[in-house]
């Protein structure tokens, strides 16, 4: 139908210049005599007039129609396309589309609905899990870790000098030895204190302590240095000696000690940590302050940004390849977050109204933020850059060509018609 209401013109146009052709000839002929003919051929003329005329106007609009003087005034769209554009934009930014149009609009939007008939159809909901996986991984890749392990070890040390330590290490301390579970510590104790004695370096230490104990036995008195200086010339104080025989003995006391869990040592050493684990856990002042310096002390020295560095390292690295494998457990808790969250705005009509609105408030807010950008669409889809001058008429006139021939076609038939009336009333007040 749309193409033969293309052709509606011309062949409108057609049949009265044919009509008239013949009409003027038969008269001349004298075949058609009557006088009320030249009604009918003053009708086919004056359609042949208004068919034109409306063919000139509607071939002005588009293209330049060769015509001495009148050409100017021809190719219409094209010669007023910056008026034509400026004002398409104006009445679609300012008219059509208005921010209170818009919101008007997006008042009646369910967001949230539409967006869960869209993850229902196809795939959609796994491309979004993986769209979330993707956005976590590149988060963890751009996390500034050495700050986090700053933030950490900073949150760590102030926890740790605000933790009360006293009670719970007084409670661990009697605990472990009411049920000796310290054994192995003396053990250790005892062994490395064993090694340390059995060296050599430590009879050199006992042999300069007992040299330093002569010297000031000789500055005690006369008699002190006439005994030592005796003995020393008669051989009966050997430094050396002596310095092996304590190492030895000292040595013999440690094996006794370690093999003798109720060596009287031992017992009084515990007794004594008793007593100290009983004040932590009482809360005496003097030990509560003690724990306190040392808890102190160790915190402030404590240096964990290296380690904790390295450990968000590896897990960052951890996170960012099971997040990549869609079948890790780290990717399936993720798809059950995600599913959870779909569910639960599917049954939760209060919180898909505040998803709306949330979303409608961020649109407008867009929009009136960039209102211009509609106008500026406009004007950049129809610039000489993406469309031609030929290519925008030719565009118009294929949309509107069908309506523009019926224009053709009624000024064919109003000027026919026109005419035969003209001609009638004359020959009604004039005579024939």
């Amino acid at each position: 139908a749309m193409t033969t209401a293309k052709h509606l013109g011309p062949i409108s146009l057609g049949v009265c210049v044919l009509g008239m052709i013949v009409m003027e000839t038969l008269i001349h002929l004298g075949v058609c005599a009557n006088p009320w003919w030249r009604v009918l051929a003053m009708g086919f003329e004056a359609g042949t007039i208004g068919g034109m005329a409306d063919w000139f106007a509607v071939s002005a609009l588009f293209r330049t129609v060769p015509i001495p003087l009148l050409s100017r005034h021809t190719n219409i769209i094209a010669r007023n396309r910056t008026r034509i554009v400026d004002n398409l934009k104006d009445y679609v930014q300012n008219r059509l589309l208005t921010s209170a149009v818009i919101q008007e609009k997006l008042s009646g939007v369910r967001f949230v609905v539409l967006g869960l008939q869209h993850l229902d159809r196809g795939d959609s909901r796994q491309r979004l899990q993986h769209s979330v996986r993707t956005v976590l991984a590149a988060g963890i890749a751009d996390l500034d870790r050495e700050r986090l392990a700053t933030f950490i070890e900073t949150t760590a040390v102030e926890h740790l000098l605000r933790l009360e330590t006293a009670r719970p290490l007084g409670a661990w301390l009697r605990q472990g030895i009411e049920h000796g579970d310290h054994a192995a510590l003396w053990e250790s104790i005892i062994a490395q204190s064993q090694t340390f004695v059995a060296h050599a370096s430590f009879r050199q230490r006992l042999l300069d302590i007992i040299k330093l104990a002569a010297a000031k036995e000789r500055s005690a008195g006369f008699m002190q240095k006439l005994f030592l200086s005796t003995a020393e010339a008669a051989g009966g104080f050997k430094y050396d000696s002596w310095a092996g025989q304590i190492a030895a003995a000292l040595g013999d006391w440690l094996e006794d000690l370690k093999h003798n869990p109720t060596h009287d040592f031992r017992q009084e050493a515990d007794r004594h940590l008793l007593t100290y684990a009983s004040a932590l856990e009482g809360g005496e002042a003097e030990a509560v302050a003690m724990v306190a310096r040392c808890q102190q002390a160790l915190v402030q020295r404590l240096d964990l940004k290296p380690l904790l560095t390295t450990a968000l390292d590896d897990l960052a690295s951890r996170l960012q390849r099971d997040l990549q494998d869609a079948d890790s457990e780290l990717s399936q808790a993720v798809a059950g977050l995600v599913d959870g969250a779909i569910e639960r705005l599917r049954t939760d009509a209060g919180l898909q109204e505040v998803v709306d609105q949330q979303v409608r408030t961020v649109v407008v807010g867009l929009i009136e933020a960039n209102h211009a950008l509609i106008g500026d669409m406009v004007g950049s889809s129809l610039s000489p850059e993406k469309i031609s001058d030929q290519a925008l008429a030719a565009q118009i006139e294929d949309r509107i060509g069908s309506d523009l021939q019926y224009i053709r076609l009624n000024g064919a038939i109003v000027g026919g018609v026109v005419g035969a009336l003209i001609m009638t009333a004359k020959f009604c007040l004039l005579g024939f």
